[in-house]
């Protein structure tokens, strides 16, 4: 068994849906929330108000998963994230834990 945690923005959470989907993961749970970027300029002009954090809108998923579903899952947004040309840096990330002990097993 493994932990499958997914994060995308939040404009993407329809096509990680789908995946997951497709490698047949029918069962995860999302967490709404704000990714924040501490990478701070040197120049405060670029900012707003000088001092503001970047903070991104996303969706976090998780899910306990076979080790067969999770690597299917993990490749198939390897692939589509090969697929983009995101400058910005919001690809799809994905992330496989090895679960020690469950009682599901």
């Amino acid at each position: 068994m493994k932990l499958l945690i997914i994060s995308c923005v939040t404009e993407d959470q329809k096509q990680v849906t789908s995946i997951l989907k497709k490698e047949g993961v029918s069962m995860y749970s999302t967490i709404t929330a704000a990714e924040f970027d501490d990478n701070q300029t040197t120049n405060l002009k670029d900012g707003w108000f000088g001092i503001e954090k970047e903070h991104t809108s996303s969706t976090l998923f998780v899910c306990f998963t076979s080790n067969e579903k999770a690597e299917a899952t993990f490749e198939h947004i390897n692939r589509y994230n090969q697929t983009l040309c995101d400058e910005d840096g919001y690809l799809i990330k994905a992330n496989i834990v090895a679960v020690e002990k469950s009682n599901l097993e």
